[in-house]
C-alpha cells in the first residue's frame, strides 16, 4: 500500500483507496497481514488495535501495544 493511498484521520480510524479505487474508511479493531520479513511476522493476520501518526506524519499502526510502521501490511479491502 502506497502512503497516498493511506490517510489518518483520528487514532481509530483511516482512510484508504481499494485496489478497485474507491474511497473506503475502517474503524480498529481491523486485520491487517504482515508483509514485513522476520518470521514471527511474515503472512500473519494481526489485529490492529489503534492508528498513531508521529510528527513526521508517519502511518503506525498499534498491535499488540507496539507501534509498528503501517508499510509493514496490507490492508484487506474486500
Amino acid at each position: 500500500m502506497k502512503d497516498t493511498d493511506l490517510h489518518y484521520i483520528d487514532p481509530f480510524s483511516l482512510l484508504f483507496v481499494d485496489d478497485s479505487g474507491t474511497l473506503k474508511r475502517i474503524f480498529c479493531p481491523f486485520v491487517v497481514d504482515s508483509i514485513f520479513q522476520p518470521k514471527v511476522l511474515l503472512n500473519k493476520l494481526l489485529t490492529v488495535d489503534m492508528v498513531r501518526k508521529n510528527p513526521d506524519n508517519e502511518i503506525f499502526f498499534i498491535i499488540e501495544g507496539k507501534a509498528l510502521p503501517h508499510y509493514f501490511f496490507t490492508i484487506d479491502s474486500s
